[in-house]
């Protein structure tokens, strides 16, 4: 396979308090912005209007027909490429990390958003005629973004739960409990609670399996075939999210931030920004501040 060059795209939203953005009769243009392959954390909805578009993978394509609706998980690498006739969408771009930890208990906060990482399908296409409601309640949140009436952030807000729980139901987001044993969950319990609440300390192996009554070695395994990854990267996802917090509700700098939610450096946390939400923090905070 030939290696694929992908860039993340930085999206600004334009209803940044629901983590939302709407574009309505979007025209696909041969530009570098669609032909290229990119990736971001938010999940894209594409509702083909008019035309056609095709959307490419890294190892096969799509082609979405007019009618048809292309759902694109969060951080899968595409592309969209308009067809020989005249391409229309609509697009909605969803972030739906804060949504899925609303009703999550402590020790699960932060988890469900990680293992979707791993272990969710990229994509769906949804072909015309087919699970009308997604199509619908895409039609009302833009109709009520337009036309902006009494409550109408609310409306959008219930047309979003609508489509998570289609998204969860068809394994774009996975529910934690389905992939995880349940007993193995338990045993894991207060691990995964004291790592949220004790991220931003200098946390050791040895520390975590002391305060948690398991034998370290035993606890490593136990966490990778529970949740698919080692505790060290759960622990800097913990500590990345908080930062991203810290980031949207604080004016502190970045430096003090790193250093506040556990970092050893500004550094480090630039470079699992880039890993996990493709750019820095300085732009995700001017992303999540941005008004239009």
């Amino acid at each position: 396979m030939n290696e694929i060059k992908s860039e993340s795209e930085h999206i600004r939203s334009n209803l940044p308090e629901l983590d939302v953005n709407l574009f309505c009769d979007l025209e696909l243009i041969d530009s570098v912005k669609y032909l290229g392959f990119h990736f971001h954390r938010e999940i894209e909805l594409v509702k083909v209007k008019t035309g056609g578009i095709r959307c490419g993978f890294v190892d096969k394509t799509e082609w979405v027909s007019e009618g048809d609706l292309l759902i694109v998980n969060s951080n899968t690498v595409h592309r969209l490429i308009p067809g020989p006739e005249r391409s229309v969408c609509d697009l909605v771009q969803l972030d739906a990390s804060n949504y899925l930890a609303e009703n999550e208990p402590q020790t699960e906060k932060y988890l469900s958003a990680f293992v979707n990482i791993n272990f969710a399908s990229p994509y769906m296409l949804v072909k015309k005629g087919e699970h009308t409601e997604v199509s619908d309640a895409i039609d009302r949140m833009i109709r009520e973004y337009k036309t902006k009436g009494v409550a109408y952030d609310l409306y959008i807000r219930s047309c979003i739960y609508g489509i998570l729980a289609f998204l969860r139901r068809y394994r774009l987001l996975v529910d934690l409990h389905e992939i995880a044993d349940v007993t193995k969950l338990e045993k894991i319990a207060d691990v995964i609670g004291y790592i949220n609440s004790n991220s931003e300390k200098k946390l050791s192996l040895d520390m975590i399996s002391g305060e948690s009554y398991i034998n370290k070695y035993y606890l490593c395994r136990l966490f990778k075939n529970t949740v698919g990854t080692t505790v060290g990267e759960y622990i800097n996802y913990v500590r990345m999210r908080k930062a991203e917090e810290m980031l949207s509700t604080t004016s502190k700098s970045v430096t003090d931030i790193a250093l506040s939610t556990g970092f050893s450096s500004v550094q480090y946390l630039g470079r699992l920004f880039r890993h996990y939400r493709g750019c820095s923090p300085t732009e995700f905070r001017k992303r999540k501040t941005s008004r239009y």
